[in-house]
């Protein structure tokens, strides 16, 4: 598995698209590797820089696995509340692992309008 943060933190870093195009390439050498990409912050970006969801490159949705929320962007890294979008069985396997570690969000959290 390779695991890329991109917006990062703690230092703001974004890969450019040209940079993830070239990280797809050596994915692509490699059938059984599996893409997590970590894009929280993506909301968080700052002028010049764009971000692009390594899922969005082609022929990378199948083998990517995105993790993002909604803490960081609307300031409610408290609340931790956050979301995996991917292939469907990735997913329904993760779910396996989630409904046995997690529990439901806060109650306060189910009412709050984003």
């Amino acid at each position: 598995m390779l695991i890329l943060c991109s917006p990062s933190n703690p230092t703001g870093s974004v890969y450019p698209k040209k940079l993830l195009e070239e990280i797809a390439k050596t994915v692509a050498k490699h059938p059984s590797l599996l893409v997590l990409s970590d894009e929280i912050y993506e909301h968080i970006v700052y002028a010049p820089a764009a971000h692009t969801s390594f899922a969005s490159l082609p022929g990378l949705w199948e083998r990517t696995l995105t993790v993002n929320g909604f803490s960081k962007a609307s300031a409610m890294t408290g609340w931790r509340l956050g979301y995996l979008a991917g292939p469907k069985h990735f997913v329904a396997a993760c779910k396996k692992i989630q409904s046995q570690v997690f529990y439901d969000p806060l109650c306060s959290l189910q009412f709050a309008k984003i």
